[in-house]
């Protein structure tokens, strides 16, 4: 089974104890995580702006999201399945084919 977060789920594991990150942490060790270029630019940007991490600590949660999950692109969802437009990539992500784990390395 695959699993995509949004950025929301992915920024409140890793900013609060709670129900986020157990769920997180869960399907870390028991699930194939996908991710795309998208979610990681949301995650990245509200921990710097909404959450005030430092730059450094959030670089390095995105290396280790990079390095832990698989990377797709988003694949095409039609614009009249959801009214949010962001979404439409978080749809994308989840119904992308063959997703790989791609490390920066």
């Amino acid at each position: 089974m695959k699993v995509v977060f949004d950025s929301n789920v992915i920024i409140t594991a890793f900013s609060t104890r709670g129900l986020c990150s157990e769920l997180f942490e869960n399907c870390i060790l028991n699930k194939q995580i996908i991710i795309s270029e998208f979610i990681l630019c949301e995650v990245e940007e509200k921990l710097i702006k909404k959450i005030k991490l430092p730059k450094k600590i959030v670089y390095e949660i995105i290396e280790y999201l990079r390095n832990t999950f698989s990377l797709v692109e988003p694949g095409f969802i039609d614009s009249n399945i959801c009214r949010d437009k962001n979404y439409l990539k978080i749809i994308g992500t989840a119904m992308a084919e063959n997703p790989q784990k791609i490390s920066s390395k």
